[in-house]
């Protein structure tokens, strides 16, 4: 976020799931506030942007008594869509966490692959929001000027949202952390395991041995 003496900009990030991928996309949302006017950049349609144009079309009396309200209606659309995609990455975490305790060890190399990509994706989405709630932080105060005391309830809505789905991200984060560590033990235990029924069969075959020689050294004796 930088604040100019006429105008203040901000840039954030609207997330979408993609089905196909399996992943999150996210478009950059840049947004210039002035004292009578809000311009938002972005370079593709948004349908949480459709929205808030609906409701400046309709002469929504909230929407359109400041630019402030104009701009916090774009923060909230926006934010708005991160808890679906939260609960849909939930989904997917409990996917993995099932199939990666599922005692079949075929198909542990698909399921690590999957949990390390959805790490990575929670990663990056965090390095997004985290930023953005403290833009949210910055705007409510007094010194930023743009933001009248009358719409910084609002925008203490917006930053109570971005709270919940950074605390949703590091949820998830840590429960696949977790996930990894019962599969890593559950893995070391199955060698364990392994190695001691190998164990057990070299001295079976070591005890066979034992007994068969001394049989084929008398064996020997008796024919020469």
């Amino acid at each position: 976020m930088d604040i100019y003496d006429e105008y203040l900009f901000v840039a954030l990030f609207s997330f979408h799931l993609s089905e196909k991928r399996r992943r999150v996309e996210t478009v950059e949302v840049d947004i210039y506030v002035g004292n009578n006017y809000v311009v938002c950049v972005h370079h593709r349609p948004l349908r949480e942007l459709d929205r808030v144009r609906q409701r400046l079309l309709s002469r929504n009396e909230f929407v359109t008594s400041s630019p402030a309200n104009v701009a916090h209606t774009v923060f909230d659309a926006v934010v708005d869509e991160y808890l679906p995609i939260m609960n849909k990455l939930s989904a997917m975490v409990d996917g993995i966490e099932d199939r990666l305790l599922d005692e079949d060890p075929e198909d542990d190399a698909a399921v690590l692959d999957s949990l390390f990509h959805l790490k990575h994706e929670l990663t990056a989405l965090r390095r997004l929001a985290v930023p953005l709630r403290e833009v949210v932080s910055v705007l409510l105060r007094p010194t930023t000027r743009r933001i009248p005391e009358e719409s910084a309830a609002y925008y203490d809505d917006v930053r109570d949202h971005l709270i919940r789905v950074v605390d949703m991200i590091d949820t998830m984060r840590d429960y696949l952390m977790d996930s990894l560590d019962i599969y890593t033990t559950q893995q070391t235990r199955r060698n364990a395991e392994e190695t001691k029924r190998v164990n057990q069969s070299v001295a079976r075959l070591t005890a066979v041995s034992t007994i068969f020689l001394p049989l084929t050294f008398i064996t020997g004796i008796s024919t020469g």
